[in-house]
Order: C-alpha cells, then sequence, then structure tokens
C-alpha cells in the first residue's frame, strides 16, 4: 500500500469529520471498537483544526504508535462505502408485523467523553437504585402489615 500523501490525509479527516459531524458517526459503527479508537487517534476527525496543526497532530501519533498509520487506514478503507453514501434517515414508526432474523446491535464510540451525558446517565442509576430500594422497603412493609394482620385475627 502506498504512503499516504499530505493531500489525502487531510481529505481523508475531512471526510470523516463530515460524516462525525452530519451523520453523528454513523459511518463507524461497522468497525470495532479497538478499530474506531485507531481512527479516532490518527485521524482526529473532532478537531477543527488547520492542515499544518493536522499534520503536526499526524507525525506526533505516528512517532509513538508505528503501525497506526497502517491500522487506521485498514479502518478507514472498512468505513469508505459508509463515507460515500450516507445514511439514511430512519422511519420514527415501528414496523407492525413478525420479522424473523438477528437483531444486530452496533456501538460508536466518541473521542471524547461526553460529561453531561454521563452525568444523565448516572442520574438515572442512582434514581433506579433509589425506586428499587424504595419497593422493596414498600413491598417488605407490606408483607409485614399483611402478617400483622394475620397474626391479629
Amino acid at each position: 500500500m502506498p504512503r499516504l500523501s499530505v493531500k489525502t490525509y487531510i481529505n481523508q479527516h475531512r471526510q470523516l469529520r463530515t460524516s462525525w459531524l452530519h451523520f453523528k458517526g454513523a459511518a463507524f459503527a461497522p468497525l470495532t471498537p479497538v478499530e474506531q479508537l485507531r481512527l479516532w487517534t490518527y485521524y482526529a476527525p473532532t478537531l477543527d483544526s488547520t492542515p499544518d496543526e493536522l499534520l503536526e497532530h499526524r507525525h506526533k501519533v505516528t512517532a509513538q504508535y508505528k503501525l497506526l498509520p497502517q491500522l487506521a487506514g485498514r479502518a478507514y478503507q472498512r468505513v469508505l462505502p459508509y463515507l460515500q453514501k450516507p445514511p439514511a434517515a430512519e422511519s420514527a414508526k415501528p414496523k407492525r408485523g413478525r420479522r424473523s432474523g438477528t437483531v444486530v446491535v452496533r456501538s460508536v464510540q466518541r473521542a471524547e467523553v461526553d460529561s453531561a451525558l454521563l452525568g444523565r446517565a448516572i442520574d438515572g442509576l442512582v434514581e433506579n437504585d433509589a425506586w428499587q430500594a424504595g419497593s422493596a422497603t414498600a413491598t417488605g412493609s407490606q408483607l409485614h402489615t399483611s402478617g400483622e394482620q394475620r397474626s391479629a385475627k
């Protein structure tokens, strides 16, 4: 595989950035989490940088991880068909009827932690734990009350 030219690297970065910004990274979904990490590390699609800054980033990560250009290039080739044909908007209405088959769920990693989203997830877990603890207490008190009523009769 030939070496990646500066112009090609910048164009590929822009393609990945556009996909991330406009389609919420749907093109990344067919990749494994490790392949996604390789793309994020090498191409840095969340960075809105000048070409010089991108090249500096490229040289820095390439010096640190010698095989990263090759591995990220392979991941890019797997994503390329999805970049060339953006995903269609999905219908909000659920379809009725039976369909046999396998359901496939894929993840899309984010380059950085979304602290607001993480905070909402933690709040949801805390609320769920509190609700379950409240239900268990209520159930326990209901059983205890029922037992008292039986013994009183």
